[in-house]
Parts: structure tokens; C-alpha cells; sequence
């Protein structure tokens, strides 16, 4: 299976377990989940899927020599996730740790479609209970990991410097089981584009007051009948948007009309904090970004104290 990545290029899988992983109903339902949440005509910029990023951190892993077990964690790592992805912890999970999808993610991988692929393929459901012992996917913040890297490139390639982030992903490498840059000039230009997208975006007013908009939008709905909880994860969000916009509820079909017409007031709400401290290569030694750079030891601080 070829598949031309944004980021990465054309890479090919030539195993089966992932090619079936792919193909399957429970991963190819996230291609109707929008990566931050709400879809491009709800949102104020381009947007790209779950099943972009999902597929995205699995090329990464594989372009990193990651084993065909870390692989295949890779593709599930968000398989669990709902119709508005963490949009939903503000509707009945936590926002601030934006964790629902994490508590889902088992009755993802014992369901029968993805236990009868790896089953199939050789590979025992137990293995990929705890995403976190797979190191080049999974670190605790502020370590580089592939679903980080991945999702930052990816809005970065996205946003139109599809070159800069190629040339971002070709520095890294990884050492100990860890990802790290191989310069320093390279990380702190990631470092920098992250720290820029969760001061300007994921954490941003923009994107805060749309959420907190939208999750009053489901929670009216749910109290109403109009929706029920199985339908994220039945339904892709266009279903859903449609769904709520025929039965005609005055205070939803204003709600949406004015995240679409961009006409809101703005809401001050706690998000995720989301930030990185690139290690370097350097010397045949591991060296985080914030100790060389004295510059980005202050970005990174006020981003943590913020």
C-alpha cells in the first residue's frame, strides 16, 4: 500500500497487519473526524483528519525504524477517538486533560474488528495495551514523541510550508528509543512552531471560544434527545452538524450559524497546555534544547507558567 504523505512523501507498507489496519471500518471512520475538532466551516483555518494523522504517525515511526509493533500502536493510538475529537471532553469529560478518548482506547482494541486483524496477522491484542511502553510514539511532555512531532509538522505542511516541514522531519533520529533532533538550529525552529501554535491556536482564544460555543451547542442537544453519546461514535461530524441544523433548535442553529458567519463574543476557558523541549544529538549525548538555548529556556518557561 502506497500511500504520498504531505509531510513524508510516498512511503509504502508491504505488511499485511497494517495494510488490513487501514483498510479497516474502525480506522477508516476517522477520516470524518477533523483533527481539532470541529470541521473547516466551524473552524477558523484549514483543517486536516484524524485518519491523516493517525496514518501520518505511522509513516513517522516506520521512517524512524520503529519496529512493526510500534507500527502498528501507531495506528491505533487514535482509534478510540469520537466524532469532535478532544472537542467532546468539554462536553462531558475534562478539558483541561482532554483524556476521554485515552479511556477509551481499550474497548477500541478488544472489539472484534481490530482483535481479528491482529490475531489474524500473528500479533496478541495484550501487546499494545499500554501505548506508553512504546517510546518512539509515546513520552511524557516535555519529550518528543511521534503523535507530537506528527501533529505539529502536519500543521505546518499544512499551512503552506509543506517544504519546511520535510526538512524539519529529516533532521530527526532517534537515540535511546528517544526522538531527537540532530541540530540545534532545527530544533528550535520546531520548538518555536510548537510553542506558536499553542499560544496562537490549540490554546488560543480563537479556538477556545469555538469550542466552548460548540460544546454548549452538543450539550443542549443531549439534553434535548436530539443526540446521544453512541452517536460520536456512530456518526462523522458532518452527519452530526446536519443532524442538529434540520431539527430547527433555535438556540443550535444560531449557535452554528455564528461559528460559521464568524460572529461570537469571545470565552475565556482553561485548554490543554501543550509544549516541547527538543532533545539534540550532540556529541553522541542527549542535550535538551532549553539548557543550550537560553532564548527558548525563557519561551518555554512562560509557556509552562502561563
Amino acid at each position: 500500500m502506497k500511500i504520498d504523505d504531505i509531510v513524508y512523501g510516498e512511503h509504502e507498507f508491504k505488511e499485511q497487519v497494517i495494510i488490513d489496519l487501514i483498510n479497516s471500518k474502525t480506522v477508516q471512520r476517522l477520516n470524518g473526524i477533523s483533527q481539532f475538532g470541529l470541521p473547516d466551516e466551524l473552524y477558523h483555518k484549514k483543517v486536516f483528519t484524524r485518519f491523516e494523522h493517525d496514518v501520518g504517525v505511522a509513516i513517522l515511526v516506520a521512517k524512524l525504524n520503529g519496529s512493526i509493533e510500534e507500527q502498528i500502536a501507531a495506528l491505533l493510538h487514535d482509534v478510540s477517538h469520537t466524532a469532535f475529537s478532544h472537542l467532546t471532553d468539554w462536553v462531558w469529560g475534562n478539558p483541561e486533560k482532554e483524556d476521554f478518548q485515552d479511556n477509551m482506547y481499550h474497548k477500541f482494541l478488544y472489539s472484534e474488528e481490530i482483535s481479528e486483524i491482529l490475531q489474524k496477522n500473528g500479533f496478541n491484542p495484550k501487546e499494545f495495551e499500554r501505548l506508553e511502553d512504546f517510546s518512539i510514539l509515546e513520552q511524557e511532555i516535555p519529550n518528543l514523541c511521534a503523535d507530537r512531532v506528527d501533529y505539529c509538522l502536519r500543521e505546518i505542511a499544512n499551512d503552506g510550508e509543506k517544504e519546511r516541514a520535510n526538512q524539519l522531519f529529516k533532521d530527526l533520529t532517534v537515540f535511546n528509543g528517544i526522538i531527537h533532533f540532530k541540530t540545534e538550529n532545527m530544533a528550535l525552529d520546531f520548538a518555536n512552531f510548537f510553542a506558536n501554535y499553542q499560544k496562537n491556536h490549540w490554546a488560543g482564544t480563537n479556538a477556545k471560544t469555538r469550542y466552548g460555543i460548540f460544546s454548549q451547542i452538543l450539550k443542549e442537544a443531549m439534553k434535548l434527545g436530539i443526540l446521544t453519546q453512541q452517536d460520536f461514535f456512530d456518526l462523522d461530524e458532518k452527519t452530526i452538524i446536519k443532524k442538529l441544523e434540520r431539527n430547527g433548535n433555535e438556540f443550535i442553529v444560531k449557535s452554528i450559524n455564528n461559528l460559521r458567519n464568524h460572529s461570537f463574543e469571545v470565552i475565556h476557558v482553561l485548554k490543554k497546555k501543550r509544549y516541547v523541549d527538543p532533545l539534540i544529538l550532540k556529541n553522541g549525548k542527549s542535550v535538551k534544547l532549553s539548557e543550550i538555548n537560553p532564548e527558548y529556556s525563557k519561551i518555554l518557561a512562560e509557556i509552562i507558567n502561563a
